[in-house]
């Protein structure tokens, strides 16, 4: 067991240092700003006002409660942000430490050591609650600090929000853990995500305060902090049923694991039918694997847009007045026509989204070559920069649908959600402000293709630069960075022809050294 962690330890240090060092950074680096960002509670009061108000802002952060301190306004906005990141992290990790390390044949090796059949589940679950109990301290402790200096924040609020960051990491990874184990495939462990991601986060945090239930996390783990209230109530009820619930998940996906083979499923799936793929080329093949999964994309990403736009318009309304003041909202709308900066934020969140689609697409290959259909693909004679092309292909055919569906549909619904004056161009505008994320999103999908054919061990440091780029879309004037190095983020829509010439450029020079390089290595093994 000892040597199994170990061995875990040091396949996904780095990987996982890298989400701790994300969350620890967002955590500590932005609670100071809510501090400064309210000069007197006159202007913090107007704020408040507004989120409380707002059905966009109360969907997409829940209810935000009285009196509206930088606490409660941290924990509300950027707490949103932390446990969304720490569940995307809860579901990846399990995955990987289960039906990944399954099928690549890590847990067949380490069974034929002479290891328990639990063995690997067992050590799966002490690394999930190590890396939970460091997300709960790290936040607890990156808020905690700054009691005292920040109004509203104490000791007892830091190790309720702790509490509610390990817990929402462990709800989804243990969620994550038991779904993987009726069927063969890992891609089937992401229905822990989907069951409980953020689509159905909308309704537990939309809720008021009064109807918050001890048991929401049960259905709902990632309203777990609007249940909670970290520097409001503080409830400990809805924490520790969360904590029972953690451990009935264990018991289960202990339970399911005992009662199928290694590389089995409880399920039987049929495999009677069988039909044959005709494609002629490395893209066909990438496009023919994919292709449901970049409509789902497309789809979600086209919707939401719209969903998110149609929200937006009272925002719109009260920026035009003058009555923002401070916060989130106020630093991306700041400056400028309220319209033209509401188009501009919506069209940095779909951009933000579609890169997302298209980094998992381009390292499809990277999956793919260490799981044997790479290696097929090149016993036929391709090339290996036409294998990684196609992944490429895919994930440039689905950036280009989603930007395009979005721009179109945002360009339909906000003629209708938009008056007053100066709305005669809004179609045109809303769909410039997002079709304009283009170069962009291709900035930043060339690092993922340059890491995939340069060395796939080192691929997941093509989220790097995509968080960076995050930062400083969403916090960089949140943060007091200087507005030079924000106008140099991916996400700063490209007007006029210098702009979009040089990132084109990068991404060719990135693409092609990627193509260059993985023609001139072995393949990878898992």
């Amino acid at each position: 067991m000892t040597s199994l962690l170990g061995l875990l330890a040091r396949r996904y240090a780095a990987w996982t240092t890298t989400w701790l060092f994300i969350v620890g950074i967002l955590v500590v680096v932005t609670l100071p700003s809510y501090a400064s960002t309210y000069p007197d509670e006159a202007a913090r009061r107007v704020a408040v006002e507004l989120a409380q108000n707002n059905a966009a802002t109360t969907l997409l952060y829940g209810r935000l409660p009285d009196p509206g301190s930088p606490g409660q306004l941290f924990v509300w906005e950027i707490g949103t942000f932390v446990t969304l990141l720490v569940a995307v992290l809860g579901v990846l990790m399990t995955v990987r430490l289960t039906r990944v390390a399954e099928q690549a044949g890590t847990i067949e090796i380490v069974r034929s050591a002479g290891l328990g059949r639990l063995a690997p589940l067992t050590a799966t679950f002490v690394v999930l609650a190590v890396v939970g109990a460091i997300l709960g301290l790290v936040s607890a402790a990156g808020v905690g600090f700054r009691a005292g200096q920040v109004d509203g924040v104490d000791w007892t609020g830091s190790l309720a929000f702790g509490s509610v960051v390990a817990l929402t990491f462990l709800l989804m990874a243990l969620i994550t853990a038991r779904h993987p184990r009726p069927t063969r495939s890992h891609r089937l462990g992401s229905q822990g995500g989907r069951r409980t991601g953020p689509g159905r986060r909308l309704r537990p945090t939309s809720r008021g305060r009064n109807s918050a239930s001890p048991l929401a996390p049960v259905d709902h783990p990632l309203g777990l902090r609007a249940t909670v209230e970290p520097f409001t109530s503080n409830s400990p009820v809805p924490l520790a049923v969360s904590s029972v619930v953690v451990i009935l998940l264990a018991v289960v996906a202990t339970a399911l694991e005992r009662s199928r083979e290694l590389g089995g499923s409880i399920l039987r799936v049929s495999t009677t039918r069988v039909r044959r793929v005709r494609v002629s080329s490395p893209l066909g093949l990438a496009w023919r694997l994919r292709r449901a999964t970049t409509v789902w994309w497309v789809a979600g990403i086209a919707l939401g847009g719209a969903l998110f736009t149609a929200m937006g318009s009272s925002v719109v309304e009260t920026a035009r007045q003058g009555q923002l003041s401070g916060g989130f909202l106020e630093a991306q709308l700041a400056g400028g026509d309220p319209v033209s900066a509401s188009f501009g934020y919506t069209g940095t969140v779909v951009a933000i989204v579609v890169v997302a689609s298209g980094i998992l697409s381009t390292l499809e290959a990277v999956t793919e070559e260490r799981r044997g259909p790479g290696e097929y693909l090149r016993a036929t004679g391709t090339s290996p920069a036409r294998v990684l092309a196609g992944h490429l292909g895919v994930a440039l055919i689905g950036s280009a649908l989603a930007l395009g569906s979005t721009a179109a549909l945002i360009a339909i619904v906000a003629p209708q959600t938009v008056s007053g004056p100066g709305v005669s161009g809004v179609s045109g505008e809303a769909f410039q402000q997002v079709i304009g994320q283009w170069s962009g999103v291709l900035v930043l999908m060339g690092p993922a293709i340059l890491l995939a054919g340069w060395s796939p061990r080192l691929a997941w440091l093509g989220w790097i630069p995509y968080a960076a780029g995050v930062v400083l879309a969403l916090l960089g004037t949140l943060l007091g960075l200087p507005q030079a190095l924000i106008d140099l983020g991916p996400f700063d829509p490209a007007h006029g022809v210098l702009t979009p010439l040089i990132r084109l450029t990068v991404f060719a020079i990135t693409v092609g050294v990627g193509l260059w390089a993985v023609g001139r290595r072995d393949l990878t093994p898992g």
